[in-house]
């Protein structure tokens, strides 16, 4: 009997908590928040070496029928998620990068949560939004003609089902995300679903900055080439370089064409070396340096790279030390040819440095130092320069030799 009644009360046991489990598992599955991982994702992509700049980005929800059309009046008792807001810091770290360095490019991120919440719908049904991100937002970046700065054209409609659980409480049963048009204003195909908890809700920008060129490029500089020759070499005739740019590919063709040419001009210290000229944006540019003079560049936009060559003479070793945004400067970079430490009858090879960056990652310094030293020895290790030098200790060396034999052989005669 005993056995019986144990029997029946876990049979009851059971069965309660398999009811319980039954009413439990939907409600469990209700809220659907931010908490949830539903979230809009912002991606700010900027050239290697930008820093990013303070900035904020909107996202507005409005209403549509399951057809996709805008309805003319939202659904009584309705209140429309959002608007939503990521805000970027100045500075803010970049956490992707897109390969190659220095070519490609980086994205700082940010996100923001949906919070849908089921008291927002007066019933149940189904409910669409489209989601879009409002243009125009920062208005100093986006009224500066030095700064491109574009909003995302992606579309992306959000259908909320709303529905009752087994204990008849009202519940938000599912979220269903497809992508309509992409961020430059391209219609899909065919709808794309999207899976908003693992970044799929994805809105991109893109952020290409250059300082203002001004009339003295000297004081504007994005870039300057110095040239420093050894106490030992000619410091007063010039050495040739050549150098070229390529700009951000984040810059689209129209903007792209309207960059440059570059203002630039030879100083030595403060006082200009000849008159101002232009560097076009494509192309090959000569010009020479010689000790103590800098090249000054204004105008390079920030992410742009370049190829510097100095020509390669057999009298000098070269080497360069290269600045990036502030930086800590390095000893050269990416660069081909002959250094400090280069055999000094062997350096007819030109210095090269090979896609140096023009940043403002800490500050606007980008430099590029370079440093010829002087290392000719002709056979016999005896450097022409010093001929008069070693006449002069020759001379003196005979001169000791015959007032030594002078008073060696008077001595001689008064011993006799």
């Amino acid at each position: 009997m005993a056995k019986k009644k144990v029997s029946r009360f876990v049979a009851v046991l059971v069965a309660l908590v398999m009811a319980l489990s039954i009413v439990a598992l939907p409600v469990m599955a209700i809220p659907v928040t931010g908490a949830d991982g539903l979230y809009i994702t912002k991606h700010l992509r900027m050239p290697y070496g930008t820093r990013t700049p303070a900035s904020t980005f909107t996202f507005n929800v409005t209403q549509v029928d399951l057809n996709g059309t805008a309805v003319a009046t939202t659904t009584p008792g309705l209140t429309l998620p959002g608007p939503y807001t990521i805000n970027f810091t100045a500075g803010q770290a970049a956490t992707v990068t897109v390969p190659p360095a220095p070519t490609g490019n980086v994205h700082v991120v940010g996100t923001a949560a949906l919070n849908l919440n089921v008291a927002n719908f007066p019933h149940a049904g189904i409910f669409g939004f489209e989601i879009r991100e409002q243009a125009n937002t920062n208005p100093a970046l986006d009224a500066d003609p030095l700064i491109y700065l574009n909003y995302s054209q992606a579309v992306y409609r959000m259908e909320v089902h709303i529905n009752y659980s087994a204990s008849d409480v009202r519940q938000i049963g599912f979220v269903t995300f497809h992508r309509l048009t992409n961020d430059d204003g391209t219609a899909e195909p065919t709808p794309q679903k999207v899976d908003a908890r693992d970044g799929g809700l994805l809105f991109t920008n893109r952020y290409v900055m250059t300082y203002d060129p001004g009339t003295d490029p000297q004081a504007n500089a994005a870039l300057w080439v110095g040239k420093t020759v050894c106490t030992n070499g000619n410091r007063t005739t010039p050495h040739n370089f050549t150098i070229n740019f390529t700009l951000p590919n984040l810059l689209p063709g129209t903007h792209a064409a309207a960059v440059g040419p570059f203002q630039a001009r030879i100083y030595e210290g403060a006082t200009p070396v000849g008159a101002q000229f232009t560097i076009p944006v494509s192309g090959t540019t000569n010009f020479a340096l010689a000790h103590g003079q800098r090249l000054y560049i204004a105008g390079v936009p920030i992410g742009t790279t370049f190829n510097l060559t100095e020509a390669g003479n057999t009298l000098y070793n070269q080497a360069a030390t290269v600045v990036q945004g502030g930086g800590t400067p390095t000893a050269g970079h990416a660069i081909i040819g002959p250094t400090s430490t280069g055999s000094p009858l062997d350096n007819a090879n030109d210095l090269t440095v090979s896609n140096g960056l023009v940043s403002n990652a800490t500050n606007r310094t980008n430099s590029v130092s370079v440093t010829n030293t002087f290392n000719f020895s002709p056979p016999m290790g005896v450097l022409l320069n010093n001929l008069p030098f070693i006449g002069l200790v020759l001379l003196s060396v005979v001169a000791l030799a015959g007032v030594a034999a002078l008073k060696i052989r008077k001595s001689k005669n008064e011993a006799y």
